[in-house]
């Protein structure tokens, strides 16, 4: 992740500057995705990012941002909200998440255009 690209004052750890990175990541990239802009996901992470497992979009950096595109096209109405973060010792982030939306698409076994809820596991 990168530093410095948040507003933080001098007591931030660096650890809770990861943590800021991963709640914008859920609210200004993965709420509302069609609204995402290259720029904004840039301004959170290196073009070198390293995505585990790999996106459906593709590996890097470029196959999340395809990934986010179309989490926009599918759920227009996305919101993801962090409902837990756990910081590991080793520098990552696991989240526990609740998506919701209306899926215009059908997405893996949801139902689309309305049709029922699209359960996400996050």
């Amino acid at each position: 992740m990168r530093e410095g690209n948040l507003n933080m004052n001098s007591h931030t750890t660096a650890r809770e500057q990861d943590e800021n990175t991963v709640r914008a990541f859920y609210s200004d990239v993965l709420s509302a995705p069609g609204e995402t802009t290259d720029e904004r996901y840039y301004e959170l992470f290196s073009p070198a990012v390293v995505s585990i497992p790999t996106p459906p979009g593709g590996p890097g950096a470029q196959g999340m941002l395809n990934t986010i595109a179309f989490l926009g096209q599918t759920v227009p109405d996305l919101n993801w909200e962090p409902q837990e973060i756990i910081a590991l010792d080793d520098g990552r982030f696991v989240v526990r998440g609740l998506a919701t939306g209306t899926p215009t698409d059908r997405i893996r076994h949801a139902a689309g255009a309305g049709n029922g809820p699209a359960e996400t596991p996050g």
